[in-house]
C-alpha cells in the first residue's frame, strides 16, 4: 500500500471511473499534502451513564447507552474526560475498489487529548461514523462543522476482489447518513462461536 499524495488525491477525485468521492469540499485547503481534512457533522450520539454494571455486546441493544443530540453548524458540544461521543463526517465519502483509508484526529486536536482512529474499507460509501474520545483530564469543546479529522487514503497493490464493501452481505455499516452505534452483536462470527460451543 502507498499513501496518495495531494496530486494523486486530486487525480483520483476527478477520475471518470473508480473515482474517490468526497462531497462537499467547502475549502480547497482541506486537501493537504497527503490527507484530506473532514468536518464533523451535526448529529452526535453521546455515551451516558447507566445503573448497569456492564453491557453484553452480544445480547444488548447498545442504543440504550447513548443519547442523540444535534448541533447547528458553529454550535458547541462538550466532550468530557473519558467520555465517548459518536460523531459523523459532514462529508459523504465513497472509496474506490483500489483504495482503503484511515481516519484519524487532526494532530492539533490529538495534542489536547481528543482521539479517534478508524479503518475505511474499499468500496465504502456514506458519511463516516467517528468515535471521539476525550483522553485528557479536562472537558474539550468542539464546534459542529469544524475540521476535526484527517482521511489518509491508501492505494492497494491489488484491487480488492469480488464485491465492494457496500455489496457484501455481511456489511453492517452501509450508506450511513448519521452516526451509527456498534453492530458487534450482528457479527457472523458470534453466531459461529455460539454454534461451536453448543455442539
Amino acid at each position: 500500500m502507498s499513501i496518495l499524495s495531494k496530486v494523486e488525491l486530486h487525480n483520483k477525485m476527478s477520475a471518470k471511473e473508480n473515482c474517490l468521492v468526497i462531497s462537499p469540499i467547502l475549502d480547497d485547503t482541506q486537501i493537504g499534502l497527503s490527507s484530506i481534512d473532514l468536518r464533523v457533522g451535526t448529529e452526535f450520539k453521546v455515551s451516558i451513564h447507566s445503573r448497569r454494571l456492564a453491557f453484553g455486546v452480544v445480547q444488548e441493544d447498545l442504543d440504550t447507552f447513548y443519547q442523540t443530540t444535534y448541533r447547528n453548524f458553529g454550535e458547541e458540544i462538550i466532550i468530557y474526560p473519558n467520555q465517548q461521543v459518536l460523531a459523523d463526517s459532514f462529508e459523504y465519502v465513497r472509496l474506490p475498489q483500489d483504495c482503503s483509508a484511515m481516519l484519524m484526529t487532526r494532530s492539533s486536536l490529538q495534542r489536547i487529548g481528543l482521539s479517534t482512529s478508524s479503518l475505511v474499507q474499499p468500496g465504502y460509501a456514506g458519511t463516516l461514523t467517528v468515535p471521539l474520545e476525550n483522553k485528557s483530564n479536562i472537558p474539550i469543546v468542539i464546534k459542529s462543522g469544524m475540521r476535526l479529522f484527517q482521511l489518509v487514503v491508501y492505494k492497494l497493490r491489488l484491487e480488492s476482489e469480488g464485491q465492494s464493501y457496500i455489496e457484501m452481505q455481511d456489511s453492517k455499516y452501509i450508506g450511513n447518513t448519521s452516526p451509527v452505534i456498534s453492530a458487534i452483536n450482528r457479527d457472523a462470527d458470534l453466531k459461529k462461536l455460539e454454534k461451536f460451543v453448543s455442539e
